[in-house]
């Protein structure tokens, strides 16, 4: 207790040297908040009263919890207006949406924005990220609340006030956290921050936005009446005063707001523990708030390096800071938590123990033997990730087992029926020898990396593209035989049902259809929410498929469809999102059939409600099939998990994780792909399918490259 009490007299007397040095401003300490750490708060105004009291260069005023005012922080802005055709616009490929404006006022605090979910339950978090105006870093990052509701939303982000702010231009985007499916809202901005590949993570709507900004109200709380600051206080500079709990830990915070510039100038906070620490803590802040007064710190500018080298990031500042010295600390969020990496004599540091690939948030403190400073604006770099394939001897010598036979004579059928379509499209031996030896030299010198295991991906129909994903590499892959395969697979001829055809040649009449529009050439539109087909189906001994041919109305109306629900006999089997024309595929598992009926439902969802303003929602249907399903996987996800990609390095992009953190990773292009029925078959040789990019630009540029010995 002794120790603690000398060093908070200490900090008291330091404290008071620097502000009568300083300044002879007129302080007020505030307490701001709720009742939950009251007690708390009660303390911390006392001790900082007493700290910037210390000597008679400073006017300090308390208002005290005890007696009878109650600050609390509020948000301003204009209310949001009602959606319209013109401020609710779907972003369509290749069409940005502004993302932009410029603060009129100092203390950006917030976002108030108008979304649409398009009735989706969002499966990861969803984040704003400010960024300055170049969307090259992120200045704030918060949790959107956004829930599962058909029509628009009205959501209240709001952040630390971002203190000089006024006059200043700012751009934002809407990430989620994790790339399992297409993100439901967001808007694009170039260079994009997170998801940079926008077939991984398709950015949708978003609407009118609202800058809000920070202020405070002070109430008297037996009148219940709010009064205005400079009514309590004459002074320069108003301190509040709150204390709260962040990731477990008591945080003492203070703002300093400014009368004269009427905005918030300087923020500051330390954890402490307990009451005895709270005291030495709020010494520690009161000096940092005077040298902030007192210019003795200036606005440091923090530029760690963004993957220029493999062996660390190299963090630098401006301007050098004499007669002090800087802890260097980072953290994987721009929230925190901050954990000091080291120190530094200079305006320099090399942080050698960064995870390649991770993105971290840097922050420096100036010290010395008398001040520690405030922590700077935090800045974004990371580690480049060196790009690694898998080896290509180790990867042939594997391919030796024989392959597995299926229990069931059924699905032993079924894999003959797929062996059999897809064996006219095997390599002949002799060239695909030919080709491994020519390509050898490439992928030993580094020119070309040999990926495996790729096990999640995702596809855009409409530009015949398919995207993979591991920890360590994404491959972008454009090969429209390989979409052609796929498309000639869903269903397999031999496993068919029945197909529904639509147009005027169709069929679909035959099969009870209802909602449906009149027929136009070789599709029907949706003329209700859900409308309807039923097929006799005997009675399945397992699963079936349902493979829908199906476009969103891109031309047609300013809505576009992105969600087709199916129903099997009244209960969800599953749903798509429509990227652009072509085949879909949901599983109706074996307990939904009644019987040997199937009823098949289609619940059209659109961007928004559908009303006046609004119209519904349509799809284009062009056939519907349903067909067995016999083996685990389908036979195009089945040569997707076999795949090999030959690939060509282009760039780092920025993934988010599920966990909220961003991770840049090495992004290529596929120039090949080869794959097998059977993975790791001794057969091999003879019974390889291979692919061939469809990008020519990326060819020719393939053919100038001369691969070097390592």
């Amino acid at each position: 207790m002794k120790t603690k009490m000398t060093l908070a007299c200490i900090g008291i007397l330091l404290s008071a040297v620097i502000i009568s040095a300083a300044s002879k401003s007129k302080i007020t300490v505030v307490p701001l908040g709720g009742d939950d750490n009251m007690k708390l708060t009660e303390e911390a105004v006392t001790y900082l009263s007493a700290s910037f009291s210390s000597q008679n260069a400073v006017t300090v005023k308390e208002i005290s919890p005890k007696l009878k005012f109650k600050a609390e922080m509020v948000f301003s802005g204009d209310k949001l207006q009602p959606p319209s055709d013109e401020k609710l616009l779907p972003l369509r490929y290749g069409v940005s949406p502004e993302s932009s404006f410029t603060s009129d006022k100092y203390g950006l605090s917030g976002l108030s924005l108008r979304i649409s979910a398009y009735g989706v339950i969002p499966q990861t978090p969803y984040y704003l990220y400010i960024m300055d105006n170049a969307a090259s870093s992120v200045i704030r990052e918060a949790l959107l609340p956004v829930t599962e509701k058909d029509g628009i939303q009205d959501v209240t982000v709001l952040f630390d006030p971002i203190v000089n702010s006024k006059n200043k231009s700012y751009s934002f985007t809407v990430v989620p956290a994790g790339i399992e499916r297409d993100s439901i809202i967001g808007i694009s901005v170039k260079p994009e921050p997170v998801n940079a590949n926008k077939e991984l993570g398709k950015l949708k709507d978003i609407v009118n936005f609202v800058p809000l900004y920070a202020g405070f109200s002070i109430t008297d709380t037996e009148k219940e009446k709010t009064r205005d600051i400079d009514y309590l206080s004459s002074a320069d500079y108003m301190v509040f005063t709150e204390v709260s709990l962040k990731n477990n830990l008591s945080v003492l915070t203070l703002r300093v707001y400014s009368v004269d510039k009427d905005a918030i100038i300087f923020s500051t906070e330390e954890a402490f523990n307990g009451s005895e620490d709270l005291m030495s803590k709020s010494a520690v802040l009161v000096e940092r708030v005077a040298s902030a007064l007192s210019d003795k710190l200036p606005n440091i500018s923090l530029q760690p390096t963004m993957g220029t080298s493999e062996q660390g990031v190299f963090v630098s500042w401006k301007p050098a800071l004499d007669g002090y010295k800087s802890r260097v600390y980072r953290a994987v969020k721009i929230s925190g938590q901050y954990s000091m990496v080291g120190t530094s004599d200079s305006s320099s540091y090399i942080d050698h123990s960064a995870e390649p690939g991770q993105l971290y948030w840097y922050r420096i403190q100036p010290f010395n033997a008398q001040v520690n400073g405030d922590l700077s604006q935090a800045a974004p770099g990371y580690r480049k990730m060196i790009p690694k394939g898998a080896d290509i001897q180790k990867l042939l010598a594997a391919k030796k087992l024989t392959p597995p036979a299926e229990k069931t004579a059924a699905a032993q059928k079924a894999v003959k029926d797929e062996i059999a379509f897809i064996k006219d499209r095997y390599m002949n031996s002799v060239k695909l020898t030919v080709m491994m030896t020519f390509g050898k030299s490439y992928i030993d010198s580094g020119t070309v990396f040999v990926f495996e295991n790729m096990p999640l991906y995702s596809m855009d129909l409409r530009k015949r593209e398919i995207y993979f994903l591991n920890d360590n590499a994404l491959v972008t892959f454009n090969a429209k035989s390989l979409f052609r395969l796929r498309e000639s697979a869903m269903p397999l001829p031999s496993h068919l049902i029945a197909t529904a055809e639509f147009g005027t040649e169709g069929n679909a009449d035959n099969y009870a259809a209802t909602g449906f529009s009149a027929p136009q050439q070789d599709l029907r539109w949706n003329d209700t929410d859900a409308p309807s087909l039923e097929f006799s189906v005997g009675k399945p001994a397992g699963d079936l498929f349902v493979d829908m041919h199906l476009a969103p109305p891109w031309a047609e109306e300013p809505y576009t469809c992105k969600k087709v629900e199916v129903f099997a006999n009244g209960t969800s089997a599953g749903s798509v999102t429509l990227t652009g024309n072509g085949r879909y595929r949901v599983v109706v598992p074996q307990e939904l059939i009644s019987g040997d009926k199937l009823r098949l439902a289609f619940q059209v969802s659109g961007t928004v409600s559908a009303d006046k303003e609004n119209p519904h929602p349509k799809a284009a249907f062009y056939s519907v099939s349903v067909s067995r399903k016999f083996l685990k996987n389908d036979l195009f996800s089945r040569l997707m998990d076999n795949g090999v990609f030959y690939c060509i390095y282009e760039q780092d992009i920025p993934v988010l994780q599920n966990d909220g953190t961003i991770k840049y990773i090495p992004q290529f292009s596929a120039v090949g792909m080869s794959t097998e029925y059977f993975k790791d078959n001794k057969a091999w040789k003879s019974e390889t399918v291979t692919f061939t990019t469809s990008d020519e630009a990326l060819l020719k540029r393939v053919k100038k490259i001369k691969p070097e010995k390592k």
